[in-house]
């Protein structure tokens, strides 16, 4: 429902809805739920400027009908997908985005994209990474490794001892001495991240490496 968190709409503070409703240039309050019906308009972002602020830190029950752990807290009943322009993992800071047909899309919170979302304060939505998460993430790292017969092999040797998979890797010529590769990595969080960073850059063939946003 729109306003759990109230018995009805009829309880809504008018003042609040006529306020809503001239900052949305809407003619009234139908539609609103109209958009948000045809998911232009974010039903938790609604609720948050109408609902008394004593009641907005509360955070949904999870669905006991959930097929896996929910991701992102209070997002129950709504898409959630990432970003792949900054692939946010557990633990980044990030911030929800309405995308209509979409859902809410996840970035991470510098992400340079966040900077014109957040010109448009009625379809971006403060949100936390749930505390157990199991699942998987897609992440790109880039490492200048010296030019040497068989460093791919050593570099894809090392990222599975940290019990990850490589998704995708190319490389591309620098000049006769380094060589840049570009790897896609599946990692649970922020911290099987680092521990992946932690074990390439020990290895003297890694000269610089970086996570790619």
């Amino acid at each position: 429902a729109l306003l759990g968190r109230v018995s009805g709409l009829g309880e809504l503070d008018r003042a609040r809805v006529a306020e809503l409703v001239a900052e949305l240039g809407v003619k009234d309050f139908n539609d609103v739920l109209t958009d948000i019906g045809l998911g232009n308009r974010l039903a938790a972002l609604i609720a948050k400027r109408l609902v008394p602020d004593g009641d907005e830190g509360q955070t949904p029950a999870k669905s006991a009908a959930s097929p896996r752990p929910l991701m992102i807290k209070g997002t129950e009943g709504t898409v959630v997908s990432f970003g792949k322009c900054c692939r946010p993992l557990p633990g980044d800071p990030i911030i929800g985005y309405l995308t209509a047909g979409k859902g809410i899309v996840i970035h991470r919170d510098n992400c340079k994209n966040v900077s014109d979302y957040k010109k448009n304060p009625n379809k971006w939505l403060e949100v936390e990474w749930e505390e157990s998460i199991d699942s998987e993430f897609s992440v790109d790292i880039r490492a200048d490794v010296s030019n040497k017969r068989g460093v791919l092999a050593t570099i894809a040797a090392a990222i599975s001892e940290t019990d990850t998979n490589i998704d995708n890797i190319h490389t591309s010529g620098r000049d006769g001495v380094t060589t840049t590769v570009n790897l896609t990595l599946s990692v649970r969080n922020r911290t099987h991240l680092a521990r992946v960073l932690r074990r390439l850059r020990k290895l003297p063939e890694v000269l610089r490496i970086v996570r790619r946003i």
